[in-house]
């Protein structure tokens, strides 16, 4: 019984040792779980005080038997007695006490499980924090790598605008390094100022930090940079903000804007200076003039423009090439320039022209330093490859106190004055003046270059039609016919070619009036001989820019293989001068057309002092003797022998004669015991209309309808073209 006893009690102990040593392991691995599960686990102290109990009883009844030898048998049964009451009492409380003890043992087991699971749980949050601080390191170390290899500088302040970070671009462009600039407020390293009027720029970062919103930068910007020299910027301040949306800092961009505004300045030069000699070039020479306008009529000022075209340019470019000239052009405009005043502005217009702008310059200090110029060009010599060339220039002075209110004015008036220079001899100084009558007519044919283009953009040229009879042959239904053109104005008035002809000369647009012309006739004459008319000879008027022009007799010809027209029913005229002036390329026009079947006739014939001369190298049918010594042939017994001497000539060498200008019977009468062939004037008939305005437009428009809508045919002619003899009588 002892030894049951003391098993028990050391089954107890272990069990209890175990227990201590769970709560123990429990408390130490886990102990805020084990604080929390503690009043779930009974001590078990109250569950073996019982048994502590009857085992001091026991203990006691085994005391009194060693004690009592020989207890009396009353004795005896009450110890039997309270043995057995001991011993049930015991096996009662040691079944509750073990089943106590597994049910603390199945908790104690479950309190174990939720430790571990606790504990797995612990060390996978554990885990899964370690790796987000990985990923946190490797996102700030590429955030760090992503700033140090951009090209923007990138600097970072708290709210307090104090600088927390610089990446390397920004170090560079503010020269300060981050452990120097880190707590420093940002105005102390970022400092701008405004690059035009050099005024300090307000914080742009404060006011981010202040207003909660972006700032970029406003204009061109320099920043101060430390210990270097300032450098053009672009800007923009950005706040940070957290998830709640509060800010919590600011981020400064910066880009270095300095090789962009070195191409910017680069373009704009380019944009406003010629690109040879490196002077201003005509579109920033006119903006400064209209500028001068506009402040002289706000404020009024003196002030003067020189145009300035070189003479005998050509002949150094013809004869050395162009890079001959483009060095002269160079070395003339390095020439002007020391002699003009400070403030003075001088350009290249364009080829061989240069203008001047005199501000707050009187007109006598103008014309000075005018033929200051027109001498520094005429003293200088220009050499190219062991040749020397002397040049010289025409220059036009227009003082701006004395009229012209526009741009356009300006430089009309400068213009024609400088063309009147050369008129009167090249080499000199013209001043404008609006009373001068030769100016004025020569601004009047500058204008006309503008309307001349219109007029041919928008078709409103016209032919007319002037019949010329022989005055010794019967009567028949061919007769000879000059087609005259004429111009129609924007207020839809005739305008005769006298107006505008000496312009289209003077300019080089007779070329494009000479295609209008034969385009325009050859088409009528194709429209009449489909319509089943019989032509006659039909004569067109040439002038020398044509005959000049390479590509022309190409043109003719086209025109007469597109339009089919007989070669026979055109008569070609040429101006005696023309003729003169450009006799090779006459003689080839003339030989190249006149072998298909074309006539030519000279005319204006006795104006020129070398007629005669030349008549024999140009094989012309007919000669037209000019009208001055028609009309006054009755009067002037000189004009009267000069058409006699030019119809014996062409007698002889076989020309029919034509007069011009034949405006009176008696003048018929007088042409007639001469013996001219034809006569031309408005004794014989007035013009009539050839080829209305808008023919082309009109032409296109009828293209494709049917033939019974034509016209009906008119009644074959020839016609002879002239542009300026037969119209003054109609001016």
């Amino acid at each position: 019984m002892v030894n049951g006893d003391a098993t028990t009690r050391e089954r107890h102990g272990a069990v209890a040792l175990a227990t201590h040593s769970a709560s123990t392991a429990s408390s130490g691995t886990a102990q805020p779980a084990a604080a929390k599960h503690h009043r779930r686990i009974d001590p078990l102290f109250d569950s073996i005080w019982p048994f502590l109990a009857i085992i001091a009883v026991l203990v006691a009844l085994a005391l009194t038997d060693f004690l009592l030898v020989e207890p009396a048998p009353t004795a005896r049964v009450a110890l039997l007695v309270l043995r057995l009451v001991a011993g049930s009492a015991l096996l009662i409380l040691t079944g509750i006490t073990l089943q106590r003890l597994f049910a603390q043992r199945a908790k104690l087991s479950q309190a174990l499980r939720a430790s571990e699971e606790r504990l797995v749980s612990s060390l996978s949050d554990i885990q899964m924090r370690k790796q987000a601080e990985a990923l946190l390191a490797q996102e700030k170390e590429r955030a760090q790598v992503t700033l140090a290899s951009i090209a923007d500088a990138v600097v970072t302040v708290d709210t307090s605008g104090r600088i927390e970070f610089l990446n390397p671009a920004a170090e560079r462009v503010t020269g300060w390094p981050l452990d120097e600039a880190r707590r420093r407020p940002v105005a102390e390293v970022f400092a701008v100022v405004d690059e035009t009027t050099g005024a300090p720029i307000p914080d742009p970062v404060a006011r981010a930090l202040t207003d909660g919103a972006v700032v970029e930068a406003e204009g061109n910007v320099v920043l101060l940079c430390r210990g270097a020299e300032s450098i053009a910027i672009d800007y923009s301040v950005a706040p940070i903000r957290d998830r709640g949306g509060n800010t919590v800092g600011a981020v400064l961009v910066i880009q270095d804007m300095s090789r962009e505004r070195q191409y910017a300045a680069r373009l704009s030069n380019l944009a406003s200076h010629d690109a040879l000699t490196g002077l201003l070039n005509r579109r920033e020479f006119e903006q400064r003039v209209r500028a001068i306008v506009e402040q002289r009529e706000a404020h009024d000022g003196q002030h003067a423009v020189l145009y300035l075209d070189l003479d005998q340019f050509k002949v150094v470019n013809d004869t050395s090439g162009h890079a001959a000239g483009d060095e002269l052009l160079r070395q003339v405009g390095a020439l002007l320039r020391p002699r003009l005043r400070e403030g003075d502005v001088l350009a290249r217009l364009g080829g061989d022209e240069f203008g001047v702008l005199l501000p707050h310059c009187p007109p006598a200090p103008a014309l000075r330093i005018a033929e200051a110029l027109r001498k520094a060009i005429i003293d200088f010599r220009f050499a190219w490859k062991n040749r020397s060339f002397t040049i010289g220039v025409s220059i036009g002075l227009v003082n701006l106190a004395d009229g012209p209110h526009t741009l356009a004015s300006v430089l009309s008036a400068a213009d024609a004055a400088c063309y009147l220079a050369k008129d009167k001899g090249r080499n000199r100084v013209q001043v404008y003046r609006p009373e001068d009558s030769e100016v004025t007519l020569r601004r009047g044919e500058m204008e006309w270059v503008h309307r001349l283009h219109r007029a041919l953009a928008e078709d409103r040229l016209c032919l007319y039609s002037q019949p010329m009879r022989a005055i010794h042959a019967p009567a028949t239904n061919v007769s000879h016919e000059e087609l005259l053109v004429r111009l129609i104005d924007e207020q839809n008035e005739m305008i005769p070619p006298i107006a505008f002809i000496p312009a289209a000369e003077r300019y080089h647009l007779m070329p494009s009036i000479d295609r209008w012309v034969i385009r325009t006739a050859f088409r009528v004459l194709a429209e009449r001989r489909a319509s089943g008319a019989t032509l006659g000879t039909y004569a067109i008027n040439v002038s020398g820019a044509s005959i000049g022009d390479d590509q022309f007799l190409d043109y003719v010809r086209e025109s007469f293989a597109r339009f089919c027209i007989p070669h026979a029913s055109i008569c070609f005229e040429i101006t005696e001068t023309t003729a003169v002036t450009s006799l090779s390329k006459a003689a080839e026009f003339i030989g190249a057309l006149r072998e298909p079947g074309c006539r030519f006739a000279l005319d204006d014939f006795g104006v020129g002092v070398s007629s005669f001369t030349y008549l024999k190298q140009l094989p012309v049918d007919y000669l037209k003797i000019d009208g001055s010594f028609v009309k006054n042939m009755l009067a002037d017994p000189v004009d009267a022998a000069m058409v006699e001497a030019i119809h014996r000539i062409g007698r002889v060498m076989g020309k029919q004669t034509i007069a011009e200008s034949v405006e009176t019977a008696a003048t018929l009468d007088a042409l007639r015991s001469v013996g001219v062939d034809y006569a031309q004037g408005n004794a014989i008939a007035e013009p009539s209309m050839f080829a209305p305005p808008g023919a082309r437009m009109r032409h296109v428009a009828e293209r494709g309808r049917s033939e019974s809508t034509r016209a009906p045919a008119a009644i074959p002619r020839a016609t002879l073209v002239s542009r300026l003899t037969h119209d003054r009588t109609q001016r």
